[in-house]
């Protein structure tokens, strides 16, 4: 077969392979001998040699006294075995599974402590691939019985070397076995037979784990899956690797990504979980913990796709091993952060319906209110700001939650009335912008009544009002612009003057409120500098847009003799 292991395992009888003399032809007995010896002699047999040594032998079956039958039916079963290891196809470990059990039932006589240890390892082997890999309870007791009482005599079936390499791989199966069944101990021993097998370095890395030691786990779980790699692309694949149990790589990449996770590895999770859905075995959480890794790693875009495949996939195969609700919640999250409140409310809202693990239900129901009002649901504020006094855990932002419940109400209060009361209550929820457009529309809202008393005709109202105005937001340009129109009237120029200076002063571009200070001056006592300084004033005026007070600013211009 292949290089590890010892040539001519098969003593054929010599009747069966002479040649009378002189002849040119090959008897059935030599092609199947020729065949054979060409898939032994193959680190890797190719598949058709494989099936002409199969062909050969079927042949030859027939031609073969009973006595001698269980030769024919072992090489015909180790060349379909070493088929069925390259293709893995169950129906091929079956049929090697069948001339194995052939070669033992025909064994001279069938004493079965006679049967070659070996040959009731491959049978074991075969049994289990035609399984799809999986020890039934019959293969484990006949491995056992094996490794407690091993006969490796010499047989015309093998030679005692090979038979007692395949011994050891009987306990690597063994070792295979209880891993699968977690007793870890267990499958450390009987591993140890064969210590080269990654197995080994596998199985020792899950002890590290269990031990806590992190480090030393990670180290020999990653050897063992590059040795597997290598394996798997070798052409001199070792007896081990070739028939010993195969690894699920696909299932070793998703428990090494485990592994990286819980170390917080974030780097070794992406890369193990990405060989992982190369070879198919993506699962929901693994594709959670590769969405927390890449959200660690500032992967935003590509951490949000992934938490929505670890939902959308839980939820086609009805996966209820893990708490689900938290793919919703951290995409939610992120959601938020990037302004898409309802897809985040949405995730939020899905979370608690999916599990939810250690993350707190309050939590999630706060994300959810606070989403729902930043996208614009004023009617839950209220609850909000409920929320944002006893805040469900320190993560959740209280403060940016007072603050959008505050704005959100603040866009409900219409009058004045409704204002000054909403400031007395919740003006110390606001933050500074905020408060600046309180005060602005407070300003706004005595700016109305301040017209409305001057409709009436009554000016000591409108006053009053405009001053308020004022209180609340200096910058108010209608109620400067108004009381300073109030005063000029009552010739109260000082006042006026005093108005639309600070009114320039706040709003350089209103060259009307330029022409009104400019006239205030005027109606003073002047002297050259209060001219000029009028006259400049005039000057900027002839900027307005409106054409009729710039005909009427320019009149007044030419009349003060302004150059």
């Amino acid at each position: 077969m292949f290089s590890p292991f010892p040539t001519c395992r098969l003593l054929w009888l010599a009747a069966l392979i002479s040649l009378p003399a002189g002849s040119q032809t090959l008897t059935p007995a030599q092609q199947a001998k020729a065949a054979f010896d060409k898939v032994d002699s193959s680190a890797l047999p190719a598949l058709q040699d494989t099936m002409m040594c199969m062909q050969a032998h079927a042949a030859l079956l027939p031609q073969v006294p009973a006595g001698e039958r269980y030769l024919v039916h072992y090489r015909r079963g180790y060349c379909a075995l070493m088929g069925a290891s390259v293709t893995r196809d169950p129906a091929e470990y079956a049929e090697a599974a069948r001339e194995f059990a052939s070669a033992i039932q025909t064994w001279p006589g069938r004493a079965p402590q006679a049967v070659s240890s070996g040959l009731r390892v491959l049978n074991a082997i075969a049994v289990a691939g035609a399984g799809r890999g999986a020890l039934a309870a019959e293969a484990v007791a006949e491995l056992d019985a094996v490794v407690q009482q091993p006969d490796c005599s010499a047989t015309a079936v093998m030679q005692p070397a090979f038979c007692q390499e395949l011994t050891e791989l009987a306990r690597l199966w063994l070792g295979w076995n209880a891993l699968q069944a977690g007793k870890l101990n267990d499958a450390a021993k009987l591993a140890a037979a064969v210590p080269s097998s990654p197995w080994m370095a596998w199985i020792a890395g899950r002890q590290a784990w269990v031990e806590r030691r992190w480090p030393e786990a990670l180290g020999l779980m990653d050897k063992a899956v590059q040795a597997w790699e290598a394996a798997e692309k070798s052409r001199t694949p070792r007896t081990a690797d070739l028939l010993g149990p195969r690894p699920d790589l696909g299932r070793m990449y998703l428990e090494l990504a485990t592994a990286y996770y819980r170390s917080d590895q974030h780097a070794g999770v992406i890369a193990a979980h990405e060989a992982a859905v190369k070879r198919g075995a993506g699962d929901a959480y693994g594709f959670f913990m590769r969405a927390r890794a890449r959200e660690a790693t500032g992967q935003t875009a590509a951490a949000l796709e992934d938490y929505q495949r670890a939902a959308t996939l839980a939820a086609s195969n009805k996966d209820d091993s893990w708490a689900v609700g938290q793919a919703h919640y951290y995409r939610g999250l992120l959601l938020y952060g990037r302004r898409s409140y309802k897809q985040a409310q949405a995730e939020f809202i899905q979370a608690p319906k999916a599990g939810l693990g250690d993350i707190p239900g309050a939590e999630v129901n706060a994300w959810a209110t606070l989403s729902a009002v930043a996208a614009g649901d004023c009617s839950k504020a209220p609850e909000l700001l409920d929320l944002s006094v006893k805040p469900a855990s320190k993560l959740f932002p209280a403060a940016d939650a007072q603050s959008l419940a505050a704005a959100c109400q603040l866009k409900q209060a219409l009058t004045l009335d409704q204002l000054l009361e909403f400031e007395q209550k919740l003006g110390s929820k606001l933050d500074a912008a905020q408060m600046r457009q309180l005060r602005s529309r407070v300003a706004d809202a005595y700016s109305a009544q301040g017209v409305a008393a001057e409709d009436r005709k009554d000016t000591y109202a409108a006053v009053i009002a405009y001053r308020k105005a004022l209180e609340w937001d200096p910058s108010s340009s209608k109620a400067r612009f108004n009381l300073g129109a109030i005063y000029l009237e009552d010739r109260k120029y000082d006042l006026a003057e005093g108005q639309y200076r600070a009114l320039t002063q706040s709003h350089p571009d209103d060259f009307e409120a330029h022409y009104w200070l400019a006239e205030s001056i005027l109606a003073q006592p002047l002297n050259p500098t209060r001219k000029s300084e009028a006259c400049e004033l005039l000057k900027r005026s002839l900027a307005v847009s409106d054409p009729g007070k710039r005909d009427q600013f320019k009149q007044t211009f030419s009349s003060v003799g302004c150059r």
